[in-house]
């Protein structure tokens, strides 16, 4: 807007001075020609009336006179000839070779006065002149551009504060209007995207109060549902009960945290809450609990880590993820399912759930991450959250095959590799596996 409001207030100033300036120097130049043109007209007569005079007063020679002219005007003449019609010329000086003024004057009916001189000094006149105007020519357009870059100033700097206003409102900085520029259109704006803002910030607060309603009265029952699986697991002798809670506290868990997750995002909108980990942190707490659930269910669940190093995301969103798609895939697949990693510090990093079942339609696969479409009648929630939550963390979610199905998570890689040592004790939650 500045470059641009400057590049118009100049070509305009540009055609304003031309349209005066290129008329008036060819006006002037005209002007200056005409009037030594005029002036040594009158200046050939004058010689001619005198020479007229003499002849008729003096006996004296007529090239003798026109030397005496020739010699003593000023400003200096180039040459001066009588031209008779008998023939019996007289001409004393030389022609110019430049650009040359003539004038003829009549002496008597059978005598004219024909009178040269140079007309540089003419020309160097118009040069002045020309040269004067493209000055001023100059000097106006410095003085445009002065002005244009001042006023240009003046309206692009209210708009650079409007836009900044409606980034912060994009962004969910809420502030106070900026002082009005003086600009009815830019104030008229402005005052809509205060109004605006207002609106967006009293619904912003509903919102984040309702989160938080919501999450203290989801959290309650959550706690006291895992306060009872874990004094069933501590009371219980019966190991399959056992196994059974440990799994059930570890989806409790999986799922508070996911809760956390989903209202600190409602709340900051700031994005995932990525670090550096190894996918081994997220695959052996997920194989320890959806392998016998696979293996009841007549399935085989293999997880397969070829990767180079670290992985960046969210430990809480990224294991909400994957049991997602495990959940999807037993529920709706078939065969094996792989669980499958690859990556590492020199490119992006990738894992990749896929089962041998016959997939989805090409209708469904184009709306399976829509909130709220389920092509199996359940509440289609989850993978458009899953979606939500990797897309948090800078990468995507996508069904790169639809029959087989496999959905691929596609994240950035660690810059550098944090390895665990064989036989580390990695914590997940309130529970602890060991890797071996």
């Amino acid at each position: 807007m500045h470059k641009l409001s400057i590049r118009a207030t100049v070509t305009a100033v540009m055609v304003a001075v031309l349209l005066i300036a290129l008329p008036g120097a060819i006006l002037g130049s005209f002007m200056l020609w005409e009037n030594d043109k005029a002036a040594f007209d009158t200046r050939v007569a004058t010689i001619a009336k005198s020479i007229a005079n003499s002849r008729g007063g003096l006996e004296l020679q007529d090239d003798i006179v026109l030397q005496t002219w020739l010699s003593d005007s000023h400003p200096p003449l180039d040459s001066i000839s009588l031209e008779r019609r008998n023939g019996k010329d007289v001409h004393v000086g030389q022609s110019p070779d430049s650009l040359k003024m003539v004038s003829i004057a009549r002496i008597d009916p059978f005598t004219n006065l024909v009178v040269e001189r140079s007309a540089m000094d003419t020309v160097g006149k118009i040069i002045q002149l020309l040269f004067a105007v493209s000055i001023t020519v100059a000097v106006a357009l410095v003085i445009g551009y002065l002005i244009a870059r001042k006023a240009a100033r003046e309206i692009s700097a209210p708009l650079v504060f409007l836009a900044a206003q409606a980034e912060q409102i994009s962004s969910g900085q809420l502030r106070g209007a900026p002082n009005k520029s003086g600009i009815e259109e830019i104030d008229l704006v402005q005052a809509e995207l205060q109004r605006s803002s207002e609106r967006m910030a009293e619904r912003i607060a509903s919102e984040r109060q309702f989160s938080r309603d919501v999450s203290h009265q989801i959290r309650t029952p959550l706690t006291a549902l895992l306060l009872r699986l874990e004094e069933l697991e501590y009371l219980s002798d019966d190991p399959e009960i056992i196994e059974g809670a440990k799994a059930s506290i570890s989806q409790v868990e999986r799922l508070k945290d996911i809760i956390d997750v989903l209202l600190s995002q409602a709340q900051s909108r700031r994005g995932g809450t990525a670090q550096s980990l190894s996918i081994l942190e997220i695959f052996s707490p997920l194989q320890e609990e959806w392998e016998e659930v696979f293996k009841r269910a007549g399935r085989e669940l293999l997880f397969q880590d070829d990767s180079t190093g670290n992985v960046m995301a969210t430990p809480a969103a990224l294991s909400q993820v994957l049991a997602t798609l495990l959940e999807n895939s037993l529920k709706y697949g078939e065969g094996t399912t792989r669980v499958s990693a690859r990556g590492g510090i020199t490119g992006g990093f990738t894992v990749e759930v896929a089962d041998e079942g016959e997939g989805m339609s090409d209708e469904i696969a184009e709306m399976v991450f829509e909130k709220g479409f389920s092509g199996q009648g359940s509440t289609g929630l989850g993978l458009g959250i899953a979606k939500d939550l990797i897309h948090s963390d800078g990468g995507s979610l996508e069904l790169t095959r639809r029959r087989p199905p496999v959905f691929t998570i596609s994240l950035q890689a660690a810059t550098f590799t944090k390895e665990a040592p064989r036989d580390a004790v990695i914590a997940v939650g309130r529970r602890r596996s060991r890797m071996s």
